[in-house]
């Protein structure tokens, strides 16, 4: 299981949170808030591939009813929990709001 979450885990922060930090910081939207918001996509990306396509491939009960699945729907909040505390974790020790920024005089 570890194996399966670090190969999946680091391709995501690689692909999609480093990008994410680098834009947020950008824009200068490095709250709590917003970084929080920002875990949606992560969250989002891995679910459809690991959670959506599967069921809708599989076509045993119907895609609704796989979907709807008591399992499915723990597999789905899982992953998303996963994906708001790794962003969490991540802006509890860089602290991005806190980043001191050259000034532009």
């Amino acid at each position: 299981m570890l194996q399966f979450t670090a190969m999946v885990g680091y391709p995501v922060a690689i692909f999609l949170g480093i990008p994410a930090y680098l834009i947020l910081s950008k824009l200068k939207r490095t709250s709590l808030v917003n970084f929080l918001f920002a875990s949606l996509i992560p969250s989002l990306v891995v679910i459809s591939l690991f959670v959506i396509l599967p069921s809708y491939f599989d076509g045993r009960n119907g895609f609704l009813s796989e979907l709807l699945h008591p399992a499915r729907r723990v597999q789905m909040f899982l992953i998303f929990l996963a994906c708001v505390f790794t962003v969490l974790s991540f802006w509890l020790i860089a602290r991005p709001d806190k980043a001191v920024r050259p000034s532009t005089d």
